[in-house]
């Protein structure tokens, strides 16, 4: 799935419930699709990849002040709040890229574990240092009592987005893979070792018998063509 579209639907997520005049309770794409991202991110080059992180990370700043700014009517104040989220955001797309670079169930589930589960910690922890509780245990301890109804639906949301973004592709690709061995078709090398062989079937079968030749002929010069069920596979 392309990179902008998972993008623009994690954006998507946060503003229209908003702008509805709805709250999403945390229960939106961003985080699933951060590690999605992330992950994207593995098969570029190092300059590409930070300059495609960059460019993500300027679009979500862009979305928090416009959802604080238009969505919630209230002042843009910078804050270790919001410097606390998108440190996560660049925390989230740094880690998948080391993370995925081996895509397996494993990982994703460790990923949709730590993603949902460092923000509860961070983002809370900002809230109680900005003093919006006591600074004791006690306001400590109340300030992540209240955020675990936020954490709940985070964790819930992540699972939902990773297994669609991860699993529906690699699905599509067994289910392709499966077929393919289906028909039985046999894909032929085409190694320096192959072209000796079939060279040398040639010559001996346009001797011992032309039709034979045909055949060889076929399968030396079109191979992807002119492939055959493994039944018929050997030749010689």
């Amino acid at each position: 799935m392309s990179v902008l579209l998972v993008l623009l639907l994690a954006i998507l997520s946060r503003v229209l419930p908003v702008a509805l005049h709805q709250q999403p309770w945390n229960f939106t794409l961003l985080d699933g699709s951060l590690l999605f991202l992330g992950s994207r991110l593995a098969s570029d080059s190092p300059r590409r990849a930070a300059w495609k992180a960059a460019g993500i990370l300027g679009v979500l700043v862009v979305t928090d002040y416009g959802i604080t700014t238009f969505g919630y009517h209230l002042p843009f104040h910078y804050s270790g709040v919001y410097l606390s989220m998108w440190l996560w955001y660049a925390a989230v797309l740094i880690g998948s890229l080391g993370l995925f670079r081996k895509v397996t169930a494993l990982r994703v589930a460790a990923g949709i574990v730590a993603g949902p589960t460092s923000f509860f910690l961070m983002s809370n922890f900002a809230v109680w240092a900005a003093g919006m509780y006591a600074h004791t245990t006690a306001g400590l301890a109340q300030c992540y009592a209240m955020g675990l109804p936020f954490y709940r639906n985070d964790l819930v949301s992540t699972g939902l987005t990773a297994v669609a973004l991860f699993g529906l592709p690699a699905v599509a690709a067994r289910s392709k893979s499966a077929s393919q061995q289906k028909s039985g078709l046999l894909r032929i090398p085409l190694g320096a070792s192959f072209w000796s062989q079939r060279l040398q079937n040639l010559r001996i079968c346009t001797v011992a018998n032309p039709r034979a030749s045909d055949v060889v002929f076929l399968l030396t010069f079109f191979p992807k063509k002119y492939s055959l069920p493994r039944r018929r596979r050997e030749l010689s």
